[in-house]
């Protein structure tokens, strides 16, 4: 698994740090020379606007990618949920996609992030799409991840 966590932007790009906190602006292309040949069976990008780069990874044959939906950012706290029920979920040998609808399922229903307090746009005050209608996923292959052991012999 391959778990990329931090801030992308709306042109599609993962955003690295180097030194001195000078961004480093990973384009979709270069994700996919990074990852190609590494044999991820899941690649989640917990970054705003990552949906392009999730295309790009499932274009290049990776089998398994969840991200944040290309057009919106994503809120902390949000992504934090998203992640531990998802990968709780996983390590319950639950699919991918039981694993996904539970990830969403908690940021839905979150008393600070669920879907009955839309965000703003900050400007017009409009409401937005909720938080948890921006995960989206592409998933070749849905089976778990971890295998289940067995009772003790």
């Amino acid at each position: 698994m391959v778990h990329f966590v931090g801030h992308g932007d709306e042109n599609g790009n993962l955003l690295l740090e180097q030194d001195g906190a000078v961004a480093d602006a990973l384009s979709s292309a270069r994700a996919v020379q990074m990852l190609h040949g590494s044999q991820a069976q899941l690649v989640l990008l917990s970054a705003c606007y990552s949906g392009h780069a999730a295309e790009a990874l499932r274009t290049a044959g990776l089998a398994n990618v969840v991200a944040v939906d290309e057009q919106w950012p994503m809120a902390d706290r949000a992504a934090a949920l998203f992640n531990q029920l998802f990968y709780g979920a996983l390590g319950r040998g639950a699919t991918l996609s039981a694993a996904f609808a539970a990830g969403v399922e908690a940021v839905r229903v979150d008393n600070e992030v669920g879907d009955h307090r839309p965000p703003e746009d900050p400007e017009t005050g409009v409401a937005l799409p909720p938080w948890s209608s921006r995960f989206h996923s592409w998933l070749g292959h849905d089976v778990p991840l971890l295998l289940q052991a067995g009772p003790a012999a």
